[in-house]
């Protein structure tokens, strides 16, 4: 099981998922609207998102 959260923790993701490969994006669009890089995990549809009313 992987598992990972928001910096404060009001959203939580779960996935069984192998988590071998992260995608990053350094767009201009992606570092204006994350601060940085964005970053992404394809988790297939084996994901568990928790606290989405806190999105």
């Amino acid at each position: 099981m992987n598992k990972g959260h928001c910096l404060c923790g009001a959203v939580e993701l779960e996935t069984n998922q192998s988590v071998e490969n992260i995608n990053a994006c350094h767009c201009k669009t992606c570092q204006q609207w994350g601060g940085g890089p964005f970053l992404s995990v394809d988790c297939k549809s084996d994901l568990h998102i928790t606290g989405t009313d806190n999105v």
